[in-house]
């Protein structure tokens, strides 16, 4: 794909595109279910829509940069420990406050519990308040990591 004659920063903008659009409605329909099964009081913000958007680029973008910056079989490996670490250690289940000092501040510069942030505060926002800083943290991640993978992708090999 990336001898391809169009700039290389186009093709990841599709494969990107086409991810959100095989996970979007797979994330809309876990929301309704769980709303559902938990009696969850949705209450959906318009903001709602850059949310998800800029939380799947974000991701999408640090996938990338992880799957371009390092050798596919350590890739692999750096996404499954990721996962584990991800679900298991950090406050997307459960608050930053149980988690250690050290922990809990390191979350606060790492992108997953902003994620989380920005979507229960889109999604249930008179439970959740919504938080500039999560957008903004969120952002910066988002473009550096685009950034990061747009210059690896285009550096001839």
């Amino acid at each position: 794909m990336r001898s391809l004659p169009i700039p290389r920063v186009v093709y990841l903008l599709a494969d990107m595109t086409v991810w959100l659009a095989v996970v979007l409605p797979g994330v809309v329909f876990a929301v309704i279910i769980g709303s559902i099964r938990f009696g969850l009081d949705l209450q959906i913000s318009p903001l709602v829509v850059p949310a998800v958007i800029l939380v799947a680029l974000t991701a999408t973008s640090i996938g990338y940069a992880l799957a371009s910056l390092v050798p596919p079989m350590v890739a692999n490996m750096a996404s499954q420990v990721l996962v584990v670490f991800i679900l298991m250690f950090s406050p997307l289940n459960f608050p930053a406050d149980r988690l250690p000092g050290w922990l809990a501040t390191v979350h606060s510069v790492l992108p997953i519990q902003a994620m989380g942030e920005v979507m229960r505060g889109t999604l249930a926002s008179n439970s959740f308040p919504i938080t500039l800083g999560a957008f903004a943290l969120l952002g910066a991640w988002c473009v550096a990591s685009f950034a990061a993978t747009s210059v690896v992708l285009t550096r001839r090999a």
